[in-house]
């Protein structure tokens, strides 16, 4: 794997991996993050043109 990719994978496995300490808990938070990524992933294509 190259570098960037490495380096893409670390951001998003870190900040998940730390998301279930009980200080953070941004677990809770998981359901509005999907509703939210996928409000944005569907509109964005239709208001791109």
């Amino acid at each position: 794997m190259s570098l960037y990719a490495w380096l893409m994978l670390g951001s998003i496995i870190g900040p998940f991996a730390l998301s279930f300490d009980k200080k953070v808990a941004f677990y809770k938070w998981f359901k509005p993050l999907i509703i939210g990524i996928f409000i944005n992933a569907f509109s964005f294509p239709l208001l791109s043109f």
